[in-house]
């Protein structure tokens, strides 16, 4: 299976993230860190950045408690993935798993947020993650308009939830993906379908896309716990 796409943050990471015709690269490369005084502290000239709006999670993993979660045995709070959780100065970002996805396992759910604290040098936080998520949206399009790409990739534009939304369908390997911008921080959910010897892509895509409404749900559902 791909790696999870959205947004991944060291510093100031890249983004990451249904039905249509799309896929993306996502990591970004993160800015260097702010300079420091030589006792290691930033400088005093540092500007404060605006637009932040969010500056992480209530607790370590979203808490779950709509319906889509209850439906697909996703409640309560996460399991933590540490390699994809950081709680930095510029980025806070958190990786959470459900169900047998907890275990690197299927069927589950997964979710990516990260929040954009501030920018080295002062800026608009909200324009960092909106210029992320174009960037995502671009490459997945990209890939999806490939004449090779034969319906591996599907792109489908959502309205709600957030300030910006789409989903990704991803036939192939049984995953649907709903990823979400709200003010400066960036949601990715997935859905991982459980094995099955269904392997014709247009029926697994039609499968992939009947969930779009829970996957809106459960990205709703993770935006309630950014505080």
């Amino acid at each position: 299976m791909r790696a999870f796409r959205l947004v991944t943050a060291a510093a100031l990471p890249a983004l990451l993230l249904a039905a249509g015709c799309g896929s993306t690269g996502d990591d970004a490369e993160q800015p260097d860190p702010a300079p420091t005084t030589a006792a290691g502290t930033p400088r005093a000239t540092e500007a404060a950045s605006t637009g932040a709006r969010w500056t992480g999670l209530a607790q370590r993993c979203p808490q779950l408690t709509s319906a889509a979660a209850r439906t697909l045995k996703a409640t309560g709070a996460g399991t933590p993935d540490r390699a994809e959780s950081g709680d930095g100065t510029y980025v806070a970002t958190a990786g959470c798993a459900w169900g047998a996805a907890a275990q690197g396992g299927r069927p589950g759910v997964n979710a990516k947020v990260t929040v954009y604290r501030r920018l080295p040098a002062g800026g608009d936080v909200t324009k960092e993650a909106t210029s992320q998520l174009a960037g995502l949206l671009t490459g997945i399009r990209a890939e999806a308009g490939e004449a090779s790409n034969g319906g591996r990739t599907v792109l489908v534009p959502e309205a709600t939830p957030g300030d910006e939304a789409f989903t990704v369908l991803y036939p192939a390997e049984k995953v649907a993906a709903t990823t979400v911008r709200s003010a400066n921080a960036v949601v990715t959910v997935r859905i991982l379908l459980g094995r099955s010897p269904e392997n014709r892509l247009p029926v697994v895509t039609g499968q992939l896309r009947a969930l779009r409404p829970q996957l809106r749900e459960l990205a709703a559902d993770v935006l309630d716990d950014l505080r």
